[in-house]
Order: structure tokens, then C-alpha cells, then sequence
């Protein structure tokens, strides 16, 4: 009898493990369900009322609103909060009310993307923006920045579809 063979792994890095303090949420069949039926919803309801859709990158608008409706509803999940619902048409505004601050979701597919807002955004809009990172039905939660931190001239930068204010990762801060 030979001795047994040695068996080494390589473990390559999970682009979307979640850094420290940095949650992952993922969302069950049945959301997964209600995110695609409102993110449909939402899209007919606001090309019907003339809203243009101002998403930056090249996906399509279904793909755009599925995974923001997907990713407000892992973030309502994560922080037990109720996730707005609401089938109207919306220009600005907020997502959620956490802790009596009013949240705007965004959310990237890229590992190492931006928390970024369109230019039309005033910072009276929201008091909190908050970056998600991942695709329908696992999101990590990257972290957050004041509206006054994002919605800044300081934060400006054109990333091949316009200007758009855009804050890395590393400047957002951490949930607690």
C-alpha cells in the first residue's frame, strides 16, 4: 500500500464574498417573483406617463428596472423595513425609510463598481444613497454615502454616457 495521495485546492477569490461589514442578502423564488411582477409593472407604468428611462450603461431598461426593484427589496429585507411598492409613476424621490432617513437603492452588477446618480438628482431628493452589488437574487450591500457627499460638483465624471456623480467604494461608509 502507497501513502495517499496530497490534494491541494486552489481557492480563488468570490468577486461578490462580502468584505467585512459589507452583508449579503439573497432574495427567495417568491421575490425573486414580485421584483420581476413589479418591475414590470413600474416600466409600463412610467413609459405610459412619458418618463424618460435615465439608466447609465448599455442593459436594456427591463434589466435596469428589474434589478433596482430586486436589489430596493434586498435592502428592505436585510434592514426589516417595508420596501415602497407603490405602481405610479416617480421621478426622484426615495426607496425606503430607515431609521427616519429617507434611502435611495442603487445598485451595479460590476464588483467593483460606483454608487452613482443621474445629474437631474437634487440632494433634497434623499438623505442616503446606498450601493448594491451583485445581480437578482444575491446583492451585497457595499455601503452608503450622505446625499450632500454624492450630489457634490466634486463628483462629477463622465463614465461614457454623460455626467453623472459617482463616489467609489472605498469613500462609501459602512453600516453598523
Amino acid at each position: 500500500m502507497g501513502r495517499p495521495a496530497v490534494r491541494f485546492r486552489v481557492l480563488l477569490p468570490d468577486l461578490y464574498a462580502a468584505p467585512m461589514n459589507q452583508p449579503t442578502v439573497t432574495l427567495s423564488a417568491s421575490e425573486c417573483a414580485v421584483a420581476q411582477m413589479l418591475a414590470s409593472m413600474r416600466y409600463m407604468v412610467a413609459r405610459a406617463a412619458g418618463q424618460v428611462n435615465l439608466k447609465q450603461g448599455s442593459q436594456s431598461p427591463h434589466i435596469t428596472d428589474l434589478e433596482g426593484m430586486a436589489a430596493e427589496l434586498a435592502f428592505a429585507k436585510h434592514f426589516n423595513v417595508c420596501p415602497d411598492m407603490a405602481i405610479r409613476p416617480v421621478s426622484g424621490g426615495h426607496d425606503a425609510v430607515l431609521k427616519g432617513k429617507t434611502v435611495d437603492v442603487k445598485v451595479t452588477k460590476y464588483p467593483e463598481g460606483q454608487l452613482l446618480a443621474h445629474t437631474k438628482k437634487k440632494p433634497s431628493d434623499s438623505d442616503v444613497y446606498v450601493l448594491l452589488i451583485g445581480e437578482m437574487p444575491t446583492y451585497r450591500i457595499a455601503g452608503y454615502a450622505k446625499a450632500d457627499e454624492l450630489i457634490n460638483p466634486a463628483q462629477l465624471t463622465d463614465l461614457g454616457y454623460g455626467p453623472v456623480y459617482a463616489l467609489p467604494q472605498d469613500k462609501l461608509r459602512r453600516f453598523k
